[in-house]
């Protein structure tokens, strides 16, 4: 069971640059802060999918990864309230061919 957090194209660019948080304070960088927030109270981390990618569609997935076990409903529910994501969810199982 997968877990996937799609973000918004200035956010995830953001966390795929450097991995810190901006210096300058921007409303995407404050977006940035409260995904951060978030995912360190849920005691999860984010993970790109498809790392180093020049597609900016493909650069806004990513896995939710916990210490804690898998992601759990009222977790992806906490992160869709955040104004950063705009889709988390659980990924289907493959179908066997």
């Amino acid at each position: 069971m997968t877990a996937v957090v799609q973000l918004r194209a200035d956010v995830a660019k953001l966390l795929q640059g450097d991995g810190g948080l901006e210096t300058q304070a921007t409303p995407e960088s404050e977006v940035r802060q409260d995904l951060d927030r978030e995912l360190a109270r849920l005691h999860m981390s984010l993970k790109p999918i498809h790392p180093g990618t020049e597609d900016q569609d493909l650069a806004r997935y990513f896995t939710l990864t916990s210490s804690q076990g898998p992601a759990d409903e009222e977790a992806l529910g906490a992160l869709r309230k955040l104004e950063a994501v705009t889709a988390a969810y659980i990924k289907p199982e493959e179908e066997p061919a």
